[in-house]
């Protein structure tokens, strides 16, 4: 029988169950490299319900990337060393539809959500979770920046920590 390099038998059905296990291991390993402190932890807004979030998807009229719901369901807004990600701040607003509405006259795709306004450029992302940045006045998003939400983040955040 050929197997992976992980001791798994090619060609085994794997159940849902553990499918969804090994995606959540996968996108735990992707946050656990920045080991952010208590203090750190600090500058995010808390948990959020699903209702809520499905609410802020509603006034944009998207649906937001796996990966960025759990993001605001965990922290919901904020970030470290004075840098943050676009979100939803508990019952006081969400930066998010905010800085999306506001690119959004500039011309954002209506398929886009912006996750950090930079103020000459947005980066954004698209239901795919796909990040990209965008320059005011393009017609269309200018590059790929990064394949997921957490690649995204990740390299965010610990810029921001290196640089603090």
């Amino acid at each position: 029988v050929l197997v992976t390099q992980e001791g798994v038998p090619i060609g085994r059905q794997f159940t849902f169950a553990e499918i969804r296990a090994q995606q959540t291991e996968l996108r735990a390993a992707r946050l656990r490299p920045l080991k952010l402190t208590k203090k750190e932890v600090k500058d995010f807004w808390g948990k959020l319900s699903e209702q809520r979030i499905r609410n802020v998807e509603g006034e944009l009229k998207i649906t937001f990337p796996e990966e960025y719901r759990e993001f605001l369901a965990e922290y919901g807004a904020g970030g470290v060393c004075g840098e943050y990600i676009e979100g939803i701040q508990g019952d006081k607003g969400a930066s998010v539809v905010t800085a999306t509405e506001k690119w959004r006259e500039f011309g954002l795709p209506e398929n886009a959500f912006v996750v950090l306004d930079v103020g000459e450029y947005a980066i954004c992302m698209l239901e795919n979770g796909k990040v990209y940045s965008w320059t005011r006045g393009s017609k269309a998003l200018d590059q790929e920046r990064y394949v997921s939400f957490y690649d995204f983040v990740n390299d965010y955040f610990q810029e921001a920590i290196d640089n603090f």
